[in-house]
């Protein structure tokens, strides 16, 4: 059978892809970077009764955090990841491959849906949440602007906001549709963002100009 281009992402980030980019019609962009996927390093030997400490990369570099009723979500910057921690077991149960560098998280008010910034593969994932178990499956990868770095969902409307740190941007989502409807430039270096509860107002801290700046939302 014919795969489409959704099945054959799914593929190759389910088999360890270093990064995987939905494209135009049924193309897909996957790259792997050079070398083994995991890579051990350390003594050759070890005496009898003795120990040795050994080294393993890539590791999981946990950079984001979210937290549904059923499950912790970690976004893994060193392995392109985001795992899935059962409360109950206090255990790892699941890790599902997003974009290139995922450094934040942020899941919507209803808890069905989560998204994670990939930082270096200039895109946002978007997971569909599994209420009952706090399993994901992957949706779409969104392309954006150039290193998101934060994200901050609106309290009651359809919208996702992405602050893409190298466009000095704030960038304003449809999560209905995935698409962008608006780009702000909000000033130097943009590293977090945060809502008003009423969503009316978007905080966006500036590392570069040392400064916050705070911009009305067109949210429904």
């Amino acid at each position: 059978p014919t795969l489409t281009g959704d099945m054959l992402a799914m593929l190759a980030h389910s088999v360890g892809f270093t990064y995987v980019c939905r494209q135009a019609g049924e193309q897909v962009l996957a790259l792997q970077g050079p070398g083994e996927l995991i890579t051990i390093t350390g003594p050759q030997e070890v005496s009898e009764g003795g120990s040795i400490t050994l080294g393993i990369a890539p590791q999981a570099a946990p950079s984001g955090v979210a937290a549904s009723n059923k499950a912790l979500y970690t976004a893994n910057s060193g392995s392109d990841t985001v795992s899935i921690v059962d409360f109950t077991m206090g255990q790892v149960k699941d890790a599902v491959k997003v974009g290139w560098g995922p450094v934040d998280l942020v899941l919507s008010p209803d808890g069905k849906r989560l998204y994670s910034a990939d930082s270096q593969g200039n895109t946002v994932t978007v997971m569909d949440v599994d209420t009952a178990t706090g399993n994901l499956k992957l949706v779409q990868s969104l392309p954006v602007q150039p290193n998101p770095v934060a994200l901050a969902h609106h309290p009651t409307a359809q919208r996702l906001f992405i602050v893409c740190q190298n466009d000095n941007s704030l960038l304003e989502v449809d999560t209905n549709a995935l698409n962008v409807v608006t780009r702000l430039a909000v000033g130097t270096s943009p590293a977090g963002v945060a809502l008003t509860p009423d969503g009316k107002q978007a905080w966006v801290v500036l590392n570069g100009a040392k400064q916050i700046a705070i911009v009305g939302t067109t949210s429904p």
